[in-house]
Parts: C-alpha cells; structure tokens; sequence
C-alpha cells in the first residue's frame, strides 16, 4: 500500500506578498471602491429623482398658468386688434374729407325739438333723415339749411307721422354740395 499524501490546504504565510497575492489584494480593495461608488451614484440618482419630479411639476403648472393668461388676454388682444384697425381705417379717411366741418354746421342748425337718425354725405349731395317733435322745429331746420351757405337747393323728400315706436314727424332732406366743399 501506498503511503498517503498529505495535501495542506492553509496558504502559506507570504502569499500575500507575492504577486498573485498582491493582485488579489489590489483586485479585492478597488472592486470594493468601484461597488461604493456605483451604490453612491445609484442613491444619487434615487434622491436626484424627487428633485426632478418637483422641477418638472413647477414647469408644468407654470405652462398651464401661462397658457391660461394667454388664452384670458386672447380675446383682449383681438378686441384690442380690432380697434386699432378701426382706427387706421378712420385715420386714412377722416382727414381726406370736409365731412367733420360739415357735420358740424348741420348739428349747429338742429333746433331742440329735432332728433337726426341718419346723415349720408357723398361729393355732391347730402341726405339727412331724423324726427321732429313740432313743425315748427322742422320748418326752423330747414330754413338754417337752406340760408347756410354750404347747403344749396335744399328740399324735403318725406315727411311721414311717426309709427307707434316714434312720437312726431319723420322727414327725410336731400340737397347738393357746391364743388370743393367736400373733397
């Protein structure tokens, strides 16, 4: 029979130092930093994730605010539009015309009793439509625009009794614009 062998199994005391020791040893302390720092930046980005959420959260209640007042000032912004393009169209044609002069002297010529309802004013001629409470009053109105010297050849065209909405007489004055009066 053969003797037995006897197998030790305990390292020696200078493993360490040698040089699969050595890299044994260097391999066990950096893998253990590598796992830290990998667990460190996982937790960084677990907590990182609350502060996300919130950012993201406050930007979008700050677009649905946002948008909000945009859609609030919208209809503001449009009557505002709108305006102002009434106005440009007023601007381009109010001083082309001699129609506020004239205007003026047919509103200087209308006794109390005299209510107007239309005023149609075009190069030549004129159109004046309203209500007059007394004859008198629209007798004194037509003889300011007759004598007036912008106003020439001024006639009635209708005079009707008022409807049952209306209390008077209903006329309606046509006459002509001398040349370069309105222009």
């Amino acid at each position: 029979m053969t003797a037995p062998k006897k197998i030790n199994l305990i390292l020696k005391e200078g493993f360490e130092n040698s040089t699969l020791g050595k890299v044994l040893a260097w391999s066990l302390s950096v893998g253990r930093i590598i796992v830290i720092l990998t667990e460190l930046v996982v937790i960084l980005a677990f907590l990182s994730r609350f502060w996300l959420d919130r950012t993201l959260t406050d930007l979008n209640e700050s677009n649905t605010n946002k948008r909000k007042q945009i859609e609030a000032s919208s209809i503001f912004e449009a009557n505002f539009r709108n305006i102002q393009d009434r106005l440009a169209n007023y601007q381009k044609y109010a001083f082309k015309t001699n129609d506020d002069a004239l205007v003026a002297k047919i509103a200087s010529l209308i006794p109390s009793d005299v209510t107007l309802t239309k005023i149609n004013l075009t190069t030549e001629d004129f159109q004046i439509s309203g209500i007059s409470l007394s004859e008198a009053g629209l007798a004194g109105f037509m003889k300011g625009l007759s004598d007036n010297t912008p106003f020439g050849s001024v006639t009635l065209s209708s005079l009707n009794l008022a409807t049952e909405e209306q209390q008077g007489l209903v006329f309606t004055a046509k006459g002509t614009l001398p040349q370069g009066e309105k222009k």
